[in-house]
C-alpha cells in the first residue's frame, strides 16, 4: 500500500495581493466576520475593492483569542490602497480594533519580529545580543529565535521580575 506524499510547501507563494486582518472577533457565521471584513477592505481603501476570497487561519478554539483573515485581493493596486488607508480604520468606532497588515513570509515576519523586539528592548536601556544562529537575548535571557519565534512561555518582562 502506497503512503500519500507529504505536501510540499510552496516557499515561493506570490503574496503580493494578500493581505491579513486581525482584531476581528470569531463568529461561527461566515456572513457576520465577512461584513466586518468587506466594510474594513472598503473604507481603508477608499473605494470598493474586489475580494477574491477570505478566510480565517488557524484552528478555531474556544480560548478568547480571534484568529486572522487571510483576504486575497484581485489585484495588487488594491493591496497598496489598502495597505496606505489602514490607519482610517482608527477612526470607525467598529473598525477601531481591526488591524490590517501585509501578508508576508514567515521568515520576513519573524525577521521584522526580532528588529522589532531588540529595538525596543534597546531603546528600554536592557542589555541585548543577537547570537550568529538569529537567539535574541535580552538581559540574558533567550527570547525569541528565527527558526522558531518566541521561546518559553514568558516575557523577558516576568523574566527580569523573577530574578529578583
Amino acid at each position: 500500500m502506497a503512503m500519500a506524499a507529504k505536501p510540499v510547501i510552496d516557499d515561493h507563494t506570490d503574496r503580493s495581493m494578500n493581505v491579513v486582518l486581525s482584531g476581528i472577533d470569531e463568529n461561527r457565521d461566515v456572513n457576520v466576520w465577512r461584513d466586518i471584513v468587506t466594510r474594513s477592505i472598503q473604507h481603508a481603501a477608499g473605494t470598493p475593492a474586489d475580494i477574491v476570497d477570505a478566510f480565517r487561519l488557524g484552528r478555531f478554539t474556544n480560548n478568547g483569542r480571534n484568529r486572522p483573515i487571510l483576504v486575497k485581493l484581485s489585484s495588487i493596486w488594491h493591496r497598496r490602497l489598502i495597505m496606505a488607508g489602514a490607519r482610517k480604520l482608527r477612526d470607525v468606532p467598529e473598525l477601531r480594533k481591526v488591524y490590517i497588515t501585509a501578508d508576508e513570509a514567515p521568515e520576513v515576519r519573524r525577521r521584522n519580529t526580532l528588529q522589532r523586539l531588540k529595538t525596543k528592548a534597546e531603546r528600554d536601556g536592557r542589555a541585548v545580543m543577537v547570537s550568529s544562529d538569529g537567539v535574541l537575548s535580552i538581559d540574558g535571557v533567550e527570547s525569541f529565535c528565527l527558526q522558531r519565534g518566541f521561546i518559553g512561555s514568558q516575557s523577558p518582562n516576568t523574566n527580569r521580575h523573577l530574578r529578583g
